[in-house]
């Protein structure tokens, strides 16, 4: 028998499971709960994702009053899904001389990044990049609002 405390979303899921159905679908995928398919629920004991669970009632009791989860569950489920299709640029080899810096993110990334950032003059392309540092967004303001071909 494995018992662990229950997360977040565990709580969630057993005051409103049409909440919780829609954190994991709206959600990361890298936040998403696992499924544990021998799960039970307490105090009834029954399977977590068994039909006649108190979870799964107590669910569609939930969907059946909330117009936005409706509308969500609805609107997510038919969401279109687009496969990543990689872009076919020519990978030319080329010489390059200039410095290379290694860090190890992020222990030492942040800092690296930022004096990086400062000492770009000409031209910065940022294919992707998630701003959940507020650090960093701040330097990529600063640059912005520099004068100069930035």
């Amino acid at each position: 028998m494995d018992v662990r405390e229950a997360s977040a979303h565990q709580r969630l899921r057993a005051y409103d499971p049409a909440a919780a159905e829609l954190t994991q679908s709206y959600g990361k995928p890298e936040n998403r709960e696992p499924l544990w398919p021998l799960e039970r629920e307490m105090p009834s004991g029954k399977r977590l994702n068994a039909a006649n669970s108190d979870t799964a009632k107590l669910k569609k009791k939930k969907i059946a009053v909330q117009r936005a989860t409706q509308i969500a569950r609805t609107s997510h489920a038919k969401k279109p899904e687009i496969p990543y299709v990689p872009a076919k640029a020519p990978l030319v080899p080329m010489k390059v001389s200039g410095r290379i810096v290694a860090h190890v993110s992020p222990d030492a990334g942040l800092e690296t990044l930022e004096e990086f950032l400062a000492g770009t003059t000409k031209s910065l392309t940022i294919g992707m990049y998630d701003f959940t540092s507020g650090r960093i967004l701040a330097s990529i303001e600063k640059a912005l609002a520099m004068p100069g071909p930035c």
